[in-house]
């Protein structure tokens, strides 16, 4: 009864409900458990230590992910369409290619941090920034397995192993916590345990494509390029935010605005997995068609919503003191914005297999600009008015241009059939 009820529902949606409903539960398995562990760190880094020095922990991690296009991440898509073709040695291609590529950003981070040293208006060792600065080529270039596995669509094998990544890091820092660790083990241990599993990952699947032939066809390279230039400027939503509430407003605010910027990000992060699950089916031609796009979209969205209110009020006080008030008013005030988060992924998902790398720059682009200018005329606002506004205008900005152009870019494709 049950598959006839998703068969009739994706009939009429226009989707393979049968794909999402087998695959879904374990990519959404994945990210309620990676939320949940995300949200107890959370907890225990508010619970023990000071707001001002869990920004600065959530300030390093911002940096080295605004420097992540170094280690071109457009190539872990590229692997994807190549796995998704049947040549499986894609994977390896591209984290060669990230690991050689992703030792620039060592200079870069340490350049950065010479710079801190001496004109920083704030102190952070820069040992932190050694220690990040070396990390960073192996912690994005092996992080590319996942690929293979989502390229078969076997996406239970990627939730249990980014959950093991996710259960071992969380132990990890809860011990060095609860033994008052200082700011340099933290960071080791965070890099350092994703990279341990990454590596054992990668030599898995290299251990199961031994037989492969090294297929002359090469790595969809430029294509890469144009998914990392776009990655580029979507990772600029993810970082800028507490880079800028950072520098404008200092560590002790970032630890306030990050706990309602991580309720935040796991909705898009969740949504946005969804919406990848369906990659291998994009890239195959598939899309939905007319008023579906916003039927489905804003049916998740107003899911997200319902679920996420009912966070705030119900579980949200038994987790945070008073201390982190500002952070649940930030939280109620960005409920609205959440609404579009499953539209503008799905678009975003849609249009990266469409090649669209171009459009999909310029849109991000015009959204980070609108939205770096809309928090420096308010920022004598407040950091509760600036975050709010400032994501805010960037999630309109690229989810209504993307919509407009999917009309009629898939119009134009019902055109040509």
């Amino acid at each position: 009864m049950f598959t006839r009820l998703t068969a009739a529902l994706g009939k009429r949606l226009g989707i393979d409900s049968q794909y999402l409903v087998h695959n879904g539960f374990w990519v959404t398995f994945r990210y309620v458990v990676t939320s949940l562990l995300g949200l107890a760190t959370t907890v225990v880094f508010t619970r023990l230590m000071t707001p001002e020095t869990y920004g600065t922990y959530q300030f390093i991690i911002a940096l080295v992910a605004f420097f992540s296009f170094l280690s071109l991440p457009g190539l872990n898509m590229a692997a994807l369409k190549a796995v998704v073709a049947g040549r499986d040695r894609g994977v390896i291609q591209a984290v060669r290619w990230s690991l050689l590529v992703g030792f620039f950003g060592t200079p870069c981070l340490l350049g950065y941090a010479l710079y801190h040293e001496s004109f920083g208006y704030q102190g952070i060792p820069f040992d932190v920034f050694v220690i990040t600065a070396f990390s960073f080529p192996f912690f994005y270039a092996f992080n590319t397995w996942y690929v293979y596995y989502e390229g078969r669509k076997n996406f239970f094998a990627v939730m249990w192993r980014s959950l093991l990544i996710s259960l071992v890091t969380f132990v990890a820092l809860g011990v060095a916590l609860m033994a008052k660790a200082s700011l340099n083990t933290l960071l080791l241990l965070y890099f350092g345990v994703t990279i341990l599993f990454s590596v054992v990952y990668v030599g898995e699947i290299l251990y199961q494509i031994r037989k492969e032939r090294n297929h002359s066809k090469p790595l969809d390279f430029k294509y890469g390029l144009g998914i990392t230039g776009q990655k580029f400027v979507y990772g600029l939503t993810e970082t800028f935010p507490v880079l800028v509430i950072g520098m404008l407003y200092g560590y002790h605010e970032v630890a306030f605005f990050q706990i309602a910027f991580f309720l935040f990000s796991s909705v898009s992060a969740y949504t946005g997995a969804l919406m990848a699950m369906y990659l291998p089916h994009f890239f195959k031609g598939m899309a939905l068609e007319g008023r579906r796009i916003l039927t489905l979209n804003f049916l998740s969205g107003f899911l997200v919503v319902v679920a996420m209110a009912l966070f705030l009020l119900l579980v949200f006080p038994w987790l945070y003191d008073e201390t982190y008030s500002t952070s649940k008013t930030l939280a109620w005030y960005l409920l609205p914005v959440m609404f579009l988060l499953p539209l503008k992924n799905y678009l975003l998902s849609y249009f990266t297999t469409q090649a669209k790398s171009k459009f999909l720059i310029s849109v991000y682009i015009g959204a980070n600009i609108l939205g770096l200018g809309a928090a420096s005329a308010l920022q004598e606002s407040g950091i509760l008015i600036v975050a709010t506004v400032y994501l805010a205008t960037l999630t309109l900005a690229i989810t209504l241009p993307l919509l407009w152009y999917y009309f009629l870019y898939t119009k134009r494709l019902r055109k040509c059939v």
